[in-house]
């Protein structure tokens, strides 16, 4: 007994109490940014994240788009009204995952019109998306590795088009810009075009022959005359501001020390440039005077005004700035929440999965506490290091949850037994000081199994136990503990019997049953219960493992509960 609560301990110091390769940044970058008036603004970025305020930035509502993976970057956004609007994005890696999404809601959900992630032959692989707009309420252009079109309203897009015959996709589009009906240009990364047809068909500007290497990133065409384009210089030496003239007759540039990320004019003359320094220039481009940052702001990633004076820019480090004198001054809006707390199994990590009542639960957010504490007690504590956790269920009663960990980004805490179905809101009050809200859903059960590398996949963080032919009982990790990497569980000679044991949470609340599947093969279950030395901990006994197994190496663990599946763990049948 006494080595298996250590064997345990091993496993769920492992598993749940620290996540170093879970870590979240405190505010997500922001990317993408679309103002109504001084009053509504709508922005987006990086871990799928959306954020609208309706005050002037005094308190934002922040959206965790569900319909995609957490690691969607949002590039652009576009609105026709306050309620209907479309998002572009993708995730970065090996291959790129673009989507399409489009919300009816003003952004409280979204649905993928377009992507998809599951291999690299899904609908939205190697095609990374960064801008969006629209020519008529009919006509609109996605368009990154490519352009998707649509031409009823957004509600279906049709593509990849490519939009320059014979150009290949060895180029990305990174900003398209209709200025009426015929009229419009479009910002590559390595070069600039003109279209007099609506986009039907595009002309390549000739650029003067330069003495470096740009990478565009951006634009902003103030008539069907005159524009600007900018982009970095190759090995990060500075950037460039080129500007178009006489239909894209006549281009000439200006070197910067800094590395621009977007541009925007009020009318021919007055304009700014963003990245990680304020541009404005007054004179149409000729001359730009430097701006300065608000204090902690140190990249911009896009720029916008309503008018002449008022105009908002997003950042790298999650921050909204405004300025109402036409870009002469810049200061914070009041801080876009970094006061959203997201909850998920820690178990199996699933963004968006329900939970359940006594479910182990790693909340993450900003600001949750002044140190990291862990609790050395049974019962466990309501408070940790000043923190504590409060949970409100849909019928309105709120419970204190017990905590096991705390840290500023990091709370593992326990979903109080008795919380109702349906959405709950999560409060944390943190001995730093503040209050940190989200919300979860509630189901009866909600399967998760804890994996040796603490992100819900791969090996299983699991024993497994052998009974010989004369009753002997042996058992061992089927991890290595210190490498993490799966360890061969050897069915043995013909009287042996070889079963699993596996941890996890949210198993224990089931009405109807629970089943496995090893390798494809059904395995007997022959208990799902509270572990019950550690609380909130389920553990799941199966086996005997069928023989047939035997030789077949690593396998596939499906575990059910009522008829809902767990993360998909694995196993190592030599």
């Amino acid at each position: 007994m006494v080595r298996i609560k250590s064997a345990l301990s091993a496993i769920l110091s492992v598993a749940f109490l620290i996540f170093p390769s879970q870590s979240y940044s405190q505010k997500p970058a922001l990317l993408a940014l679309q103002p109504f008036d001084e009053s509504t603004i709508y922005v987006a970025g990086e871990r799928a994240t959306f954020m609208k305020t309706s005050d002037g930035g005094r308190t934002w509502e922040t959206i965790q788009i569900k319909t995609v993976e957490s690691s969607v970057a949002i590039q652009a956004i576009y609105f026709k009204d306050r309620q209907t609007g479309w998002a572009v994005g993708h995730r970065s890696g090996f291959v790129y995952y673009g989507y399409i999404l489009r919300t009816l809601d003003a952004g409280r959900t979204w649905e993928v019109q377009f992507g998809g992630l599951s291999d690299g032959n899904s609908p939205g692989a190697n095609y990374p998306f960064y801008d969006l707009t629209f020519k008529n309420s009919q006509e609109g252009w996605a368009v990154g590795q490519g352009d998707f079109r649509t031409s009823d309203g957004g509600s279906m897009w049709q593509g990849p088009y490519d939009f320059y015959y014979g150009r290949g996709y060895d180029d990305i589009i990174r900003k398209i810009q209709f200025l009426d009906q015929d009229n419009a240009w479009l910002v590559t990364q390595r070069y600039l075009y003109r279209s007099f047809n609506g986009g039907r068909g595009w002309t390549r500007l000739s650029l003067p022959s330069l003495p470096f290497s740009i990478s565009f990133v951006s634009g902003f065409f103030v008539d069907a005359q005159a524009g600007f384009a900018v982009g970095n210089l190759s090995g990060g030496a500075g950037g460039v501001i080129l500007r178009v003239s006489d239909s894209g007759r006549t281009v000439d540039y200006q070197l910067l020390s800094a590395q621009p990320a977007s541009v925007w004019f009020t009318d021919p003359l007055r304009g700014v440039a963003v990245g990680d320094s304020i541009y404005r220039t007054a004179d149409g481009g000729k001359t730009w005077a430097k701006i300065a940052m608000p204090e902690g702001v140190k990249f911009l990633n896009a720029v916008r005004f309503l008018n002449r004076d008022v105009g908002f820019a997003v950042s790298r480090e999650g921050e909204v700035i405004a300025t109402l004198d036409g870009g002469q001054s810049w200061t914070r809006t009041p801080a876009p929440a970094a006061a959203v707390f997201t909850s998920v199994s820690s178990a199996s990590f699933a963004r968006g999965a329900p939970l359940a009542a006594e479910v182990i639960a790693a909340g993450f957010g900003a600001g949750l506490a002044r140190g990291t504490g862990a609790a050395t007690t049974v019962p466990l504590p309501s408070e940790l290091l000043g923190t504590s956790v409060q949970v409100t269920d849909s019928q309105g009663m709120t419970r204190p949850a017990p905590l096991f960990f705390v840290s500023p980004t990091q709370i593992n805490y326990l979903i109080p037994a008795g919380t109702s179905l349906g959405t709950a809101r999560v409060a944390v009050t943190s001995g730093a000081g503040g209050t940190v809200t989200g919300s979860v859903e509630l189901d009866r059960v909600a399967p998760s199994l804890y994996t040796a590398n603490a992100q819900g996949t791969g090996v299983a963080a699991a024993f497994h136990l052998r009974v010989a032919g004369d009753g002997t009982r042996s058992q061992d990790f089927i991890f290595n503990p210190s490498t993490l990497a799966s360890v061969p569980i050897d069915l043995g000679p013909q009287a042996d019997q070889v079963f699993l044991l596996l941890f996890g949470t949210g198993i224990r609340g089931f009405a109807s049953g629970v089943a496995a599947t090893v390798g494809g093969q059904s395995v007997p279950v022959l208990g799902a219960l509270p572990q019950g030395q550690f609380v909130g901990l389920d553990q799941v006994n199966i086996g005997p493992l069928p023989r047939s197994l035997a030789g077949r190496g690593e396998v596939d663990v499906i575990l059910t509960a009522d008829g809902k599946a767990a993360n998909t763990v694995r196993v190592n049948i030599r």
